[in-house]
């Protein structure tokens, strides 16, 4: 086998096993900055968690289509309710609108994504 086959078949192993484990990736549409550029710039990986503390990163889903997925933090927690603001705007979501906490912005590539129209 050649050394290229054998690094394709590790990096899918890889993909495989993060997303068992839970990790997904998303490329948020509005959300929070950092200091590499807005949220659309780049891609989020994230993992569903069963619950979210104040102060946490997470990936949800807003009432309007256009700005979702959108990149917040938790700025309360009111039962199944969670008060989510993105730098903008605030919102309160059920938990089932929050796809998970951020893992870690891998930054640029989303610019790229846009491009293609994802």
């Amino acid at each position: 086998m050649s050394k290229n086959r054998k690094v394709i078949g590790a990096v899918l192993l890889a993909i495989t096993l993060l997303f068992v484990l839970g990790f997904r990736v998303a490329h948020p549409q509005t959300g929070l900055t950092n200091a590499l550029g807005a949220a659309e710039s780049g891609l989020v990986l994230y993992q569903k968690a069963e619950s979210y503390s104040v102060g946490q990163k997470v990936v949800a889903k807003s009432g309007d289509p256009s700005l979702s997925p959108f990149l917040g933090e938790i700025a309360g927690v009111r039962g199944d309710l969670y008060d989510v603001g993105n730098g903008r705007f605030s919102q309160s979501l059920p938990s089932a609108d929050i796809k998970g906490k951020m893992v870690f912005v891998i930054p640029f590539l989303g610019v790229v994504l846009g491009w293609v129209g994802l």
